[in-house]
């Protein structure tokens, strides 16, 4: 989930990229198709559309997760998985993330 200024600094970005590239254009479609505009209600919450949920296999129990300028809903049980197979590499992740040029912002 993004701020509608942080998803529009990401449209920029995607704006910005190679539009004849076919991975690009790609994901321009899937990521466009499925973006979705909520409402906060009074209370401060949101509600997730159903398409949105059977996609991302959310069942009952989710976990809220900080991604930097986003946030992320995980399914707890995926999220588990997720961890169970990503921890053991955690060095090995951050070595490649700390490698890679930084993003403009």
């Amino acid at each position: 989930m993004y701020t509608e200024s942080g998803f529009e600094q990401l449209a920029a970005r995607l704006a910005a990229s190679v539009p004849t590239d076919p991975e690009v254009r790609a994901f321009r479609r899937l990521f466009y198709a499925q973006a979705q505009r909520v409402e906060v209600d009074g209370q401060g919450r949101i509600r997730i559309p159903e398409t949105l949920l059977q996609r991302s296999g959310i069942q009952r129990e989710v976990v809220l997760l900080g991604a930097g300028e986003h946030v992320e809903l995980w399914d707890q049980q995926r999220w588990s998985a997720y961890l169970e197979e990503k921890l053991p590499q955690y060095d090995t992740l951050a070595e490649a993330a700390f490698q890679s040029p930084p993003r403009s912002p």
